[in-house]
């Protein structure tokens, strides 16, 4: 059984990202996978500081005490990790930036751990439009040793809530089952 943390940074529960982190949980939990999901964008959190203090002091040693303090803890006791963002000017949305930022100070802590990113925009094909979102989550675990990409579940034709198709929705269900 694996521990799996699914950041859902979606602004609208049961937005469409969100809804597809929800069809990868249940994947998940029908596997025996134990899931824990934090709706990102309901957290006060700052963005990294750049100071460096978490690398001046041993473990978790953030210098600001907001809602990321605990969710360090999560990402070190986990096995996966699950980004859900909707695609916002072809990026994650800026909650899941904060986030993403913040990991600065575990950096070299997080070897071994499966990532996935899901994302949902408007566009009607997975052509250019997502190219760049795929990049930047290739980039950002490139910054660390030895990550695995799971891989990136997108959304398509996401304009408007509910609107996900059954094909959508069964990659990440079969993401989940398979994490």
């Amino acid at each position: 059984m694996k521990k799996i943390l699914v950041l859902s940074s979606s602004a609208r529960k049961g937005g469409n990202s969100d809804s597809l982190a929800n069809e990868f949980i249940r994947g998940a939990q029908e596997s025996g996978h134990g899931v824990e999901k934090i709706m990102v964008d309901r957290l006060q959190m700052h963005g990294c500081l750049g100071c460096d203090g978490c690398k001046r002091n041993p473990g978790i040693c953030c210098v600001q005490k907001d809602d990321m303090f605990p969710i360090y803890e999560k990402f070190l006791t986990s096995d996966v990790i699950v980004f859900a963002s909707p695609v916002y000017y072809y990026a994650v949305n800026a909650q899941l930036k904060v986030v993403m930022d913040r990991t600065y100070g575990i950096l070299d802590q997080l070897k071994g751990k499966t990532f996935y990113l899901i994302t949902s925009g408007a566009s009607p094909k997975a052509g250019p439009f997502y190219d760049h979102i795929k990049e930047e989550f290739q980039l950002y675990l490139d910054c660390f040793e030895a990550l695995e990409n799971g891989g990136v579940i997108i959304g398509e034709n996401g304009m408007g809530r509910g609107v996900m198709s059954d094909r959508d929705k069964a990659e990440a269900y079969n993401a989940g089952k398979n994490a």
